[in-house]
């Protein structure tokens, strides 16, 4: 996994050092994507000023104070996942040309990725698209409505709307569904 430092995280850490030291690893997440989208949608991508270490503030800043304390320090990687897609849509700091609906759709798009590549089984890297093969193609299908209702919502919601831990739900639902080699007229 391209990104398991983002997830492998010890207690009573710092956090200046942690959130310099994870920046490059964030710098390489951004990077993935935009190579990813540009490729994809023939759209040139920039960035704000500091992109990778504002995310990483901000991620280790509200990691260590809310998200491990709320669960007494045991947070999994959908939490985690939930958290950085969260994080993303907050801060909008990928630039499309466009309107600020382009950008959204861009951020959504790049938070989901972002949450997907740091769950170990999903993608492998923010390079990659999620492909879902549950082996029936009206599950597949549902699914990827699932997953466009996500990015819907992460473009309409209010960015300083937090709900980290039924959004970490929702991302171990999925990973659940995505393993289930699921068949037609199976029993």
């Amino acid at each position: 996994m391209g990104y398991k430092e983002l997830v492998d995280i010890e207690d009573g850490l710092d956090l200046d050092p942690l959130i310099l030291e994870r920046t490059p690893c964030i710098q390489k997440l951004v990077d993935d994507f935009i190579r990813f989208y540009e490729n994809k949608y023939k759209i040139t991508v920039s960035t704000t000023p500091d992109t990778a270490e504002i995310i990483s503030s901000i991620y280790f800043s509200l990691f260590y104070k809310d998200v491990k304390p709320a669960v007494n320090n045991k947070a999994n990687r959908f939490k985690m996942a939930s958290l950085m897609e969260l994080v993303i849509i907050k801060t909008q700091l990928l630039i499309c040309p466009g309107d600020e609906a382009e950008n959204k759709k861009l951020n959504a798009l790049f938070a989901m990725n972002a949450a997907l590549s740091l769950i170990d089984c999903m993608i492998n890297n923010a390079e990659q698209e999620f492909f879902c093969d549950t082996k029936n193609t009206a599950v597949d299908k549902e699914i990827e409505k699932i997953l466009d209702d996500h990015r819907l919502w992460l473009e309409t919601k209010q960015v300083n709307e937090m709900p980290v831990f039924i959004n970490a739900q929702f991302y171990e639902l999925i990973e659940f569904l995505h393993k289930i080699p699921i068949q037609i007229h199976a029993f």
